[in-house]
């Protein structure tokens, strides 16, 4: 159980990283224009989204670019091993 809340924290200091990552990009004047004119013409974004379901912690990719799913179902997470 430590584990599992160990590795919940650091997704979601990780998805806030990203968030506030990309307001203060957002917030800039012309340098973040110039960003997003040339971010358009690149690769989609996709991340992982995350949540709790019945005890099982489950993710599945999001296109930020196009705000879609690329799947219909919930992936689970395997317990990854640390030495």
């Amino acid at each position: 159980m430590k584990r599992f809340l160990t590795i919940m924290v650091g997704i979601i200091l990780i998805e806030i990283s990203f968030t506030v990552g990309s307001d203060i990009q957002g917030s800039s004047s012309n340098s973040s224009l110039e960003m997003e004119e040339t971010a358009s013409s690149q690769a989609d974004i996709i991340v992982n989204k995350y949540r709790v379901k019945d005890g099982v912690l489950q993710y599945k990719k999001w296109n930020e670019t196009q705000g879609a799913w690329l799947k219909s179902e919930w992936i689970e997470v395997k317990e990854a091993k640390m030495h």
